[in-house]
Formats: structure tokens, sequence, C-alpha cells
């Protein structure tokens, strides 16, 4: 796709960490037509307001905030975790606050051990925000997590965005049922989940299928479809002044902030590498073994080498 991305000048609206995910040996293989962001912390505002407290920017201000709610009989934090990938996607954004945009994009490439202090303090953080989670996590995907939060039988869940489009499917409000803060970080980082079209190998009609991705990559054809989705546009001129106030926020927030390729989007490694790693994570969080974890972790490091 690279002589399209020269024709109608892609390079200059998409991102270059987009680009690059998408380019094998300096050529482009694929359109990004949708943004999702990973490092979301939502939670129920009518129950915050209730108890006096704010969206936490810090892991103390995360755990302070959940003791209070722990106290009054309130699950602090509503996990689904039947799909192993959600848990990976808690660890992944504690590890985004410790190892940051560079340090975990080195771990995603395999230049970086799994055995460091900084992942080990990662790992702690994780296990004791289990101990603040819904027993029956092991039995809930995603949404049932997310139901907790509807019901107020839950404050907080980390989850992508699509999360937003959930919480309006049971006619929640933004900033008035619920709210969101990116997860904690010492820098602003978006962690991106995008979905890519590619340019068929066999077709017949060539000139088709060139109308159809010039489309999904214009103004218009991104405009109308993120706005259907719930995902926000890959590229960034696109107006979203008519969007969710949720998605305006996350649109601002993807121009302003550092992206990283989320591994539990499956953007960030191979898939044989994240599948490992939602293996690991899964027995980790029932056997809570650190040093298990890690060893498997620097095994299926070869994955992402080649050696």
């Amino acid at each position: 796709m690279t002589a399209l991305y020269d024709e109608f000048g892609w390079k200059d609206v998409i991102p270059e960490e987009l680009l690059q995910m998408n380019m094998k040996d300096n050529e482009i293989y694929g359109l990004p037509i949708n943004i999702h962001r990973n490092n979301v912390i939502w939670y129920n505002k009518k129950l915050f307001d209730e108890n006096g407290l704010q969206a936490p920017t810090t892991y103390d201000e995360f755990f302070a905030a959940a003791d209070v709610l722990k106290a009054k009989g309130i699950t602090p934090l509503a996990l689904g975790d039947k799909n192993p990938r959600w848990s990976t996607l808690v660890l992944e954004t504690v590890l985004l606050n410790q190892l940051g945009a560079d340090g975990i994009s080195e771990l995603w490439t395999g230049n970086a051990d799994f055995d460091t202090p900084e992942i080990r303090e990662a790992l702690s953080t994780y296990q004791k925000m289990l101990t603040y989670t819904n027993d029956n996590h092991s039995a809930l995907d995603w949404q049932d997590a997310a139901e907790l939060i509807v019901s107020g039988d839950a404050a907080m869940m980390i989850m992508g965005d699509w999360a937003s489009g959930f919480f309006a499917s049971k006619n929640m409000e933004p900033n008035v049922d619920y709210g969101w803060i990116s997860t904690p970080s010492g820098e602003k980082i978006f962690n991106v989940v995008n979905d890519s079209m590619g340019m068929p190998k066999d077709f017949t009609d060539k000139e088709a299928a060139k109308k159809l991705i010039e489309y999904f990559g214009s103004v218009e054809g991104q405009k109308t479809f993120n706005k259907l989705k719930g995902s926000i546009p890959a590229r960034t001129d696109v107006d979203v002044s008519d969007y969710s106030v949720y998605s305006q926020s996350a649109a601002q927030d993807f121009k302003e902030s550092r992206i990283v390729l989320s591994l539990a989007g499956g953007s960030a490694t191979p898939a044989a590498f994240i599948n490992k790693f939602d293996e690991a994570v899964n027995m980790f969080t029932y056997q809570q073994d650190a040093d298990a974890l890690i060893a498997t972790l620097n095994q299926a490091r070869s994955i992402l080498t080649g050696n």
C-alpha cells in the first residue's frame, strides 16, 4: 500500500507508530482504520461521589480508595478473567507505570530481561490489586465485570475503551453515572489497540479494491466508521466534535500522548508470545509464583527475538 499512502497523503496524518506496525521491509501493508485504548480505569461515579473519592492518579491513591470502598462492602475492582486476556490487560497497565513507554517497548521486542526489580515490583502491585477484586472473577468475562459497575456492586474496572459503548448500551450517562481516567503512569501514555485492513493479494477488480481502501483512509470514511463503532479515527485530522464525550477526550489524548502498542490488544508482539503470556499470567493469578512467571516469560523471549 505504500504507493496509496503517497498518493493520498496518509503518511502526514497517521502517526509514525501506527505506520511502523503496518510495515515490513520498508513497505506498508496495512491501513489503520480505528483506534481503541487499553489503559483506562472506568469507575461508577455515583459510588465515588457518595464516598467522597476522586479518580486515582497513582497506585497509592488507587489502594487508598480501594480500602474505603472495601470497608463499605463494595468490590473495589471488578475483574472478569474467564478469558485470561483481561488479567493480562490489567498487568500490562501496571507494567506501563513501572517501565514507561520506552521500557515496555523494549520488553515486547525481546531485548529486555523479565527478571528485574521493576518487573517484580509491578507483579507485587498486581498481586495487591487482586485482593480487591470480586471472588468469582474466574467465572466472568469482561462484560460480566462491567455489569458490576452498572449495578453498583463494584466501583472500578480496568478495560479497553470499548467499555464506553457497553455503558452507553446500559443507558449510563458519561460524567454522571460513570467516569474514566487513564491508569496511573509517570508519563502520558496511550496504550493503543489498532485494527488495520490490507489489500487483497488476488482480486479481479483492482479499481474497486482501491476505491474501498481510499474511502476507509479518507476523512469521511474514518469519521463515519469510528463514530458508529465507538472508536476514534487513526487519522489525526478528523473533526470529532460530534462524537461522544469519551471519544472526544480519547482523540485529544491520542494526539498528546506517547503511543505505545498494546500487548493485550494483540498489536505489540506475535500471537505466539501473547498466548504464552496469557497462560503464564493466568497461572500467576492463582498460584502467585513470581519466579515461575518470570522464568516462563524469559523462555518465551525466543519467540520475540527469533532465536
